[in-house]
């Protein structure tokens, strides 16, 4: 198990197109590693029947086949789930964040029969499963990670089934991924950044009670931002008159500052517009 699982890892490092080109004969595509360690046809037997999950087989139309069919359906990841876990643990075990730690999303290209799967025109990487991640914001090392399950019938609200239990905090579910994640690392005074996926008052009020101090782009809709923040161009009608056009009420790289108890929150208008 440990030579299969570090051959996978060698296969991330050293990456070909095809997985069977690994023990190809020609000198730019063989790898001797991999030939040494595995034969091809084993190795792609192993793949095929690799079984992660504790859960036992179960004889159909019995109690214990049904709850698992429904554990299975409220996480999608339920067979691979003690890996996650584990990974996830030996990630935070080896290693000591530094004060600035990063919330993102990424994705796993991945075009394979799993309903996990996204279609994002937007990305490089069109089809794959998107990630939800806590990484250190000077390396890049990830210390938390999960993977993001879409809902079956309703695609457009999209959440992670095992976060719908978070205790910690019951605001918005884009919320309950943050708090999740760097749940770990309450009290111990990091600095998480964010972007405006993620960002809302509520969730910035949350992770300051546990000791976690938070820097993120907001939207103008968002609940609990000031009604000054969002008509910021109109703030000072002394200053600026109510018939002035857009460019004189809201001249490009102005900005305006709102404090409200630990909360600080910034409105400027880019350069470029």
């Amino acid at each position: 198990m440990r030579a299969f699982i570090g051959v996978m890892v060698l296969f991330g490092i050293c990456w070909q197109p095809d997985i069977q080109l690994y023990w190809s004969d020609h000198v730019c595509f063989g790898h001797n590693f991999v030939k040494r360690t595995f034969s091809r046809d084993r190795f792609k037997l192993l793949m095929r029947y690799l079984y992660y999950s504790t859960q036992p087989y179960c004889a159909h139309n019995t109690a214990m086949y049904t709850a698992q069919k429904i554990s299975k359906k409220r996480d999608r990841m339920l067979k691979v789930r003690n890996v996650i876990d584990r990974v996830n643990a030996n990630s935070r075990m080896h290693r000591s964040p530094m004060c600035e730690l990063a919330i993102d999303e990424g994705v796993i290209p991945y075009r394979g029969r799993t309903k996990n799967v996204l279609y994002n025109q937007a990305k490089p990487h069109k089809y794959g499963m998107r990630v939800y991640t806590l990484s250190e914001s000077a390396t890049g090392y990830v210390f938390n990670d999960e993977v993001h399950q879409p809902v079956a019938d309703n695609c457009h609200h999209r959440l992670i089934p095992m976060l719908q239990t978070t205790p910690e905090f019951s605001g918005e579910i884009d919320g309950k991924v943050v708090s999740w994640l760097i749940r770990p690392y309450y009290e111990l005074g990091h600095h998480v950044i964010m972007d405006s996926y993620y960002t809302c008052a509520s969730l910035f009020d949350h992770l300051y009670v546990h000791n976690i101090a938070a820097t993120g782009t907001c939207r103008m809709y968002i609940l609990g931002l000031p009604d000054e923040v969002k008509n910021a161009e109109n703030y000072d009608p002394q200053v600026v008159p109510p018939d002035a056009d857009d460019e004189e009420r809201w001249p490009c790289g102005s900005f305006s500052v709102f404090q409200d108890g630990a909360m600080t929150v910034c409105a400027w208008k880019d350069t470029k517009w």
